[in-house]
């Protein structure tokens, strides 16, 4: 490939990106794990929180909410809690969420 040939190539990909870049803005999000936070921390960090985004006037940007999920120990003791009737119950609330990890690569065999 001569040197002609790699800068056309180079050019018209430039020109691609700079029209695709018209249509495309980077953004972020940022993720809390709220069960690692001490529970006696959690209220002042999330005001404090609060606070910083409306002194830069970005109130809008920031969203939170509430999540609940059972401990590891649930699935395990709500079959001696609870009755079947009352595990039915409690599976419309919490539905049970299986998965089977393998060890096997993308190919199948195991190997990658």
């Amino acid at each position: 490939m001569t040197l002609l040939w790699r800068s056309l190539r180079w050019r018209k990909r430039r020109r691609e990106s700079i029209r695709i870049a018209a249509f495309f803005k980077q953004s972020f999000e940022l993720k809390i794990k709220g069960n690692l936070i001490p529970e006696a921390a959690a209220e002042e960090i999330i005001g404090e929180l609060q606070a910083l985004f409306a002194r830069q006037n970005a109130e809008a940007a920031l969203s939170a909410k509430a999540v609940f999920k059972p401990t590891k120990e649930f699935h395990t003791a709500r079959h001696t809690l609870y009755s079947a009737e009352e595990n039915k119950e409690i599976d419309k609330v919490v539905p049970v969420a299986a998965s089977v990890k393998t060890k096997l690569g993308r190919s199948g065999t195991g190997e990658e």
